[in-house]
């Protein structure tokens, strides 16, 4: 079987990320999407804002400080793809005019209600429409008490946010959905391993896209023991390439080279 899969890297901009995120000065950030490039990323998703449930919301004037240097960067690398993580519409207006083309929102349009207007005016940017329990956009480590379904949970909030966007006038071939992992499902890492193992039918659902980031999170480390995010290279590999035997169309990770080999390698076993 065969994997098609696109491998999306992580590039944080954030210095509080939970695993890798610093401030990139022009220099840096240049040799670092060389170097991305010549790894085969498909595509580089790029975030200025942590979304770990311990840290706190940025302003946009320090959101649009962090990406300064990726927007001027941007211009000497055409034939990259690159998607831009955020849930501000002005943010994500900057980055469409920079030729970014994919938004990644994580709050699926509830934090700004901007967000699906803009989107549905460029009808050429791809939209990552992601799953949180919360109203808000941030994940709050809170269990799944009532041991709800929680498949039955995230299909019906894809329902409700889908029927939204098409009120808007977006189009279908935009929407690419991210169910999510971790603390945004809930802090029993069961219920994150139940929607990796029913992505297909979360995809036959709805026949759209799936978006999916396992790499490096906490509910991994509960099934292998990993103490820290660094370490968890195997886990993440493993996680990865099961969702993408379970339908995951971009599968985000953090160690993109060695997901890259693991993938070149598996196929070519097929042959």
């Amino acid at each position: 079987m065969y994997i098609h899969s696109k491998i999306v890297w992580v590039l944080n901009l954030a210095p509080d990320s939970f695993s890798d995120g610093k401030i990139y000065n022009h220099e840096q950030l240049v040799e670092r999407i060389i170097f991305l490039k010549d790894s085969w990323a498909d595509i580089i998703d790029i975030g200025a804002e942590s979304t770990a449930p311990w840290f706190q919301p940025i302003s946009l004037e320090e959101e649009l400080w962090r990406l300064a240097v990726f927007f001027d960067v941007i211009k000497n690398f055409p034939n990259i793809i690159f998607s831009l993580d955020t849930m501000k519409a002005w943010v994500a207006k900057k980055g469409i005019e920079k030729w970014v083309k994919i938004i990644n929102d994580v709050s699926g349009g509830r934090f700004d209600e901007d967000m699906f207007s803009l989107i549905s005016q460029n009808p050429e940017i791809k939209y990552v429409l992601m799953y949180a329990k919360n109203e808000s956009w941030r994940a709050d480590l809170k269990e799944n008490k009532n041991q709800e379904d929680i498949l039955k949970i995230v299909i019906k909030f894809f329902e409700e946010r889908i029927w939204k966007t098409e009120k808007m006038g977006i189009k279908k071939e935009q929407i690419i959905l991210d169910p999510w992992m971790g603390a945004f499902i809930s802090k029993n890492y069961m219920d994150s391993v139940k929607i990796l193992q029913n992505l297909q039918v979360i995809k036959n659902h709805f026949n759209f896209p799936l978006f999916v980031w396992t790499s490096r999170k906490w509910f991994l480390g509960k099934l292998a023991l990993d103490n820290w995010a660094q370490d968890r290279l195997g886990s993440s590999l493993a996680s990865s390439i099961f969702a993408c035997f379970q339908g995951a169309d971009f599968i985000r990770v953090h160690d993109v080279r060695e997901t890259r080999q693991f993938i070149d390698c598996w196929n070519g076993f097929q042959k």
